[in-house]
């Protein structure tokens, strides 16, 4: 295995922060080809960073958005790792979460160290995530409850499953490919990465069908319905 992949996941105070946040994601990671681990388990990581980010309820939107703009340009390499305000901090209690938020200056410098290649696709993937969750965040910013918000059109729920899990489909593709080459796969690149896309938009739909009553507790509708709090057939 590659030196690159040694920080976080070879070290055992790494592994339990993987396991923390993650523990389906920590027991399957093994089943990956040794040379797409370091690089798929970082760019969880950094997307889990973003997500604990994003959902610190309770934080203003406005503390969480610049938060994930620092985030953002930390990731390609504008500033240094950012120092998270104590009023965010403060709302992520969960204490693997909090873990993870105290290592990002260490995630930071393991993406320094990938090898180019890996380490532009796990910077592209995790700003297209980014990219969605800030665009969620501004979207619902004054949605409650009682005046929840529904997605405009079909295109804006292509763009959300894009943005969340798409692209991940894609990176998982182009990671592959770049380290395993031929022994990933002998189709063709292109066809595979817009199945991987297609495959992540679907799991997001998925989800989203999945508890649509919690989404509208929160006053999130991801379908683009003319009355999010018309959705009874979906609340039965």
């Amino acid at each position: 295995m590659r030196t690159a992949c040694l920080p976080i996941v070879r070290e055992s105070s790494g592994k339990q922060l993987l396991k923390g946040v993650s523990r389906s994601f920590y027991l399957t990671l093994r089943m990956l080809p040794a040379p797409m681990r370091g690089s798929a388990s970082l760019a969880y990581l950094l997307a889990r960073t973003s997500d604990t980010l994003a959902d610190a309820s309770g934080a203003p939107v406005e503390a969480r958005l610049l938060c994930l703009d620092w985030f953002g340009r930390s990731l390609s390499g504008e500033e240094e790792p950012p120092r998270w305000p104590i009023p965010v901090l403060n709302k992520i209690h969960d204490p693997a979460e909090r873990l993870l938020m105290e290592a990002t200056g260490d995630l930071l410098q393991w993406l320094e160290r990938l090898p180019s290649g890996e380490a532009a696709l796990v910077k592209e993937v995790v700003e297209i995530i980014i990219s969605g969750q800030r665009l969620d965040l501004e979207r619902f910013a004054e949605a409650d409850a009682d005046h929840p918000v529904a997605l405009a059109d079909d295109a804006e729920l292509e763009d959300y499953a894009w943005r969340v899990a798409g692209c991940v489909g894609a990176f998982w593709t182009k990671l592959g490919f770049l380290t395993l080459g031929n022994r990933f796969s002998d189709e063709n690149e292109a066809l595979l990465t817009a199945r991987g896309i297609a495959y992540g938009k679907g799991l997001q739909l998925v989800n989203i069908l999945r508890d649509p009553r919690a989404d509208i507790e929160a006053g999130r509708c991801y379908l683009p319905v003319a009355d999010p709090r018309d959705t009874r057939i979906l609340l039965e």
